[in-house]
């Protein structure tokens, strides 16, 4: 009935080209909180990289600068040596120089005034030679003055020799340290570029934070994950019924829903439904059939946009006499499409294009879980927990406790999606749910989501036991411990399943 339906929609050709110039003209106009979202999360990760890098940037300069602290302070101590080493080797130059002129000048006037005067050593000498030779007077000057001369040549030649080595030893400390000057200089000039490079990186990175300020302050926090998002916060959430037969998969877009429902339908196969509000999925799907269950399970949303390939005729009945706004192909043909599989899991559609030609219809959804800080203590009532296995008749799966999240398997097989990316939600909640028959197609089964029943909720690598209650189609359901204390789930996606009591077992 539902393709009947959709056939003769599909078959005014005239009223399709309508919509799909006006779709075409819609999407000429950026969609204002989708690409807004995008651009700025692509922006904050583009910069916080940015940051990471300046980051590492000023670390290797602020060691550059410790480096050269250090190598200037050594070398700083090493001139300082080699200048006083310098002065010392140039005071003994002196002192040399200064002795060179007393054998030079003092000595042999010294000599010759000791002689003149006559000096008792001089004299005996003198005596000696007077008995010898007749010329004793001309004897005694000429070999004194040769011994005071020879002497003094003698001294002389050492203090040159010393003079000509004290010479080198000056020539090499100067050269010593002129060396260490050098290295000075060139450590205070690494030292002055790593600072003018530090400065200019702290100063990238200052504009940089100011930029992630600006756009984490545009970030608000999903009521339905706890994260942060860029998406408008006010605009309407999204159920899109999606095919979840062994057919149908891989499906596409389930793992960016916030939230996922699974509910069972006729013969103990089940169907998804995919809640979109923090985040979309363009494509999504295969797209299929609306439920009674539906009906009730999602009034609580606040005018969801509901999306489905169609229903039978007391369904849609029901779905029209609701506060869910019927987003599906009867008034938005334009936005369905089929792909290359087998039919009926062909049908596609796009969260973009859901949101944008129902703009202004819905509301904002409220919150429908409590979140606790990731940090936050474990709850006294919490045990350990592997995992869970669930069986719907037909279907059988399981999540296992991953570390990170709940990795799902359907069937025996691990669930992915068209990425290949295995289901693993932050949070499981097995809600316990009964079950009557559709008043509009008696084989159907249809979950009672209002009233109370048993609640397990897996999150964090832990199980906590409780009670689910909802008092109305228009209420939250509200999750409590033993104690009736409200439960908490880390902030991140939720898969729900309602299984019927005792359709579930713990690993």
């Amino acid at each position: 009935m539902q393709l009947n339906s959709r056939s003769r929609s599909v078959s005014n050709r005239g009223l399709l080209a309508l919509a799909s110039v006006i779709i075409a003209l819609l999407a000429m106009v950026p969609f204002g909180p989708t690409a807004s979202a995008q651009d700025s999360a692509g922006q904050l990760d583009q910069l916080k990289s940015k940051n990471r890098d300046l980051d590492n940037k000023i670390a290797a300069e602020d060691k550059n600068i410790a480096d050269a602290d250090a190598a200037i302070a050594s070398i700083a101590r090493g001139v300082q040596k080699a200048t006083v080493e310098l002065d010392l080797l140039a005071d003994k130059y002196a002192r040399v120089v200064d002795g060179r002129r007393e054998p030079a000048r003092t000595r042999v006037a010294f000599a010759i005034d000791a002689y003149v005067r006559g000096d008792p050593l001089l004299a005996s000498v003198l005596e000696d030679l007077l008995n010898a030779t007749s010329q004793t007077e001309d004897i005694a000057q000429r070999e004194m003055y040769r011994a005071v001369v020879a002497d003094a040549e003698r001294r002389l030649i050492a203090i040159d020799q010393q003079l000509r080595d004290l010479a080198g030893k000056v020539t090499a400390q100067q050269a010593a340290t002129k060396s260490v000057r050098d290295q000075l200089g060139a450590a205070q000039e690494k030292r002055r570029n790593a600072a003018e490079n530090r400065q200019k990186y702290a100063a990238d990175r200052a504009d940089v934070q100011r930029q992630i300020e600006e756009i984490n302050a545009r970030l608000t926090r999903s009521v339905l994950t706890g994260t942060a998002t860029f998406e408008d916060p006010n605009r309407p959430a999204i159920v899109i019924k999606i095919d979840n037969v062994d057919a149908a998969r891989p499906q596409v877009g389930i793992n960016q829903a916030d939230v996922v429902f699974e509910e069972e339908v006729e013969g103990g196969l089940t169907r998804l439904a995919a809640v979109f509000h923090s985040r979309g999925s363009d494509p999504v799907g295969p797209i299929r059939s609306v439920r009674t269950t539906d009906v009730h399970l999602f009034a609580n949303l606040n005018k969801p946009l509901f999306v489905s390939s169609g229903g039978n005729a007391g369904t849609r009945a029901e779905l029209l006499d609701s506060t869910l706004i019927d987003a599906g192909p009867t008034d938005y043909p334009a936005n369905f499409y089929r792909e290359d599989r087998t039919p009926p899991h062909n049908y596609f559609s796009r969260t973009s294009d859901i949101w944008s030609t129902a703009a202004g219809k819905g509301g904002r959804p409220p919150a429908l879980f409590s979140f606790r800080a990731a940090d936050a203590p474990r709850p006294a009532v919490a045990i350990d927990a592997s995992g869970v296995d669930i069986t719907f008749g037909s279907t059988r799966l399981s999540y296992v406790w991953n570390g990170k999240g709940w990795a799902r398997t359907q069937n025996n097989r691990s669930h992915v999606d068209a990425a290949g990316v295995q289901v693993a939600p932050t949070n499981v909640i097995v809600q316990f749910t009964q079950y009557g028959r559709s008043p509009a197609d008696e084989n159907s089964p249809e979950a009672i989501v209002n009233g109370s029943g048993e609640a397990w909720i897996f999150t964090a690598g832990y199980l906590v036991r409780g009670t689910w209650t909802r008092k109305s189609d228009a209420a939250v359901t509200s999750y409590t411990d033993e104690r009736g204390n409200p439960i908490s789930v880390l902030p991140g996606t939720t898969w729900v399943e309602l299984p019927r009591p005792g359709g579930a077992s713990l690993r």
